[in-house]
């Protein structure tokens, strides 16, 4: 169990920084500069960061949906660490949000309402949270390993106790 944590956390941490490196070919079409209140700021960061936690989110996805269930162990390793990879960039995103133009944000179940104060105005967004979505994807699947192995030897189907094929 401990061998594959450790390939998981090895496996995601790569992912984070090939998808990383990969955010400056982010298609940026808007101006790279923005005001915040501390002045200024490059929208670099954030832009690169989105493109970088959508590259991990689609990749995540083809990987799930052509070998969700298989029983190789490097093929669940690679769905689960682009999994993870995925939601750490996500909040790292919500975390540069957050300090360069400081809006109050606030967790919901599958949400994230994010309010900014700028010149007398206040401006609201309630944004899906694709992060917690894909958590709540990879308990499911641990929950239904667990099962499955809990089913292997030792235990006693409760079909073959009533006599059911």
């Amino acid at each position: 169990m401990l061998e594959r944590v450790v390939k998981l956390v090895a496996l995601t941490s790569g992912l984070i920084i090939v998808y990383i490196l990969l955010g400056p070919l982010a298609p940026v079409n808007e101006t790279l500069v923005g005001y915040s209140p501390n002045g200024f700021v490059s929208l670099a960061p954030p832009v690169f960061l989105s493109f970088s936690a959508f590259l991990a989110l689609m990749t995540f996805i083809v990987l799930s949906v052509l070998f969700w269930g298989t029983k190789r162990e490097w093929l669940n390793l690679l769905i689960e660490a682009s999994g993870f990879s995925f939601v750490w960039l996500n909040y790292l995103n919500f975390y540069v949000v957050y300090e360069m133009w400081r809006p109050e944000m606030a967790v919901l179940p599958f949400f994230i309402e994010i309010t900014y104060h700028n010149a007398g105005t206040t401006v609201s967004s309630l944004n899906f949270d694709f992060g917690q979505l894909v958590l709540l994807i990879l308990a499911i699947k641990y929950l239904n390993e667990m099962r499955s192995k809990g089913r292997g030897v030792g235990t006693v189907d409760p079909q073959q106790i009533r006599g059911e094929s």
